[in-house]
């Protein structure tokens, strides 16, 4: 039709004004938010998506003298469950490293914030299924997550002990007792 004027509300209007830039695998390593971990590579495979990562960091501190390392010992390729992204099952692929220090010529391997030693779930995941047990039962959240029952009873214990480790407990001091009968048989 002719002379016809389409008005968009306001909102549409703002974001049609944006500068919107194009999907890459840089916007994949923004949208994970995990500092130590660069996205090369993903793969959309049914309900999962699988990213290939790269760690941003060159060198690593030696836990036992503290010095910085970067002498690279040996890799070996490691697969880690993440948060869901997009409704999607997300799994992380990267080369474990282990350091050789040149001070106290020991060999060790680099630790990562967002994933704790010989763990294959990130530490936001391991909460986010601690959280969904405290308000759910294991079972339906292995279901859920399409994880084993004791994957989740594992993270969900190791979670809970550090959930009540801080945790003051007072011991009990005086215990009364009321209206104590003897020999009343009952109704």
């Amino acid at each position: 039709m002719l002379g016809t004027i389409t008005v968009l509300p306001a909102r549409v209007k703002q974001v049609a004004k944006r500068m919107w830039e194009t999907v890459t695998v840089a916007t994949l390593s923004v949208l994970l938010d995990l500092v130590e971990f660069q996205i090369t590579h993903f793969e959309i495979e049914d309900e999962e998506l699988h990213l290939k990562c790269e760690l941003c960091f060159e060198i690593a501190q030696c836990p036992r003298c503290h010095h910085v390392c970067d002498k690279v010992h040996q890799e070996k390729d490691r697969r880690v469950r993440d948060l869901s992204l997009f409704g999607k099952r997300v799994y992380l692929y990267f080369a474990a490293r282990r350091f050789e220090c040149e001070y106290c010529q020991r060999p060790f391997t680099e630790s990562l914030a967002s994933i704790q030693a010989r763990r294959r779930q990130t530490r936001r995941y391991e909460e986010y299924i601690y959280q969904n047990c405290l308000c759910s039962d294991r079972k339906a959240v292995a279901r859920q997550e399409h994880l084993s029952e004791s994957t989740v009873q594992d993270i969900f214990l190791k979670w809970a002990k550090k959930a009540t480790q801080h945790q003051k407990y007072h011991r009990v001091r005086v215990l009364g007792i009321d209206e104590l009968a003897l020999g009343k048989s009952s109704c």
